[in-house]
């Protein structure tokens, strides 16, 4: 999807649209947007655990941690 995003966002760069200051605005505020979106953003995974398996969960400081 983001291939297919990037595609149409290129051709609006190069093509006739671009000499158009609004849409050029529009452009780059939207690629800033889904970069902060990915850096910044809160990720989710799903775990399936097997019948029987348990998983516990902690949260500690980046300073505490210790293996």
């Amino acid at each position: 999807m983001s291939s297919l995003l990037r595609f149409v966002a290129q051709r609006f760069l190069f093509g006739r649209l671009a000499k158009t200051p609004f849409i050029r605005r529009l452009l780059l505020i939207a690629a800033v947007l889904s970069w902060l979106n990915k850096k910044f953003g809160a990720s989710s995974q799903q775990v399936k655990l097997r019948r029987g398996e348990t998983l516990v969960v902690s949260v500690v400081k980046d300073k505490e941690v210790t293996l």
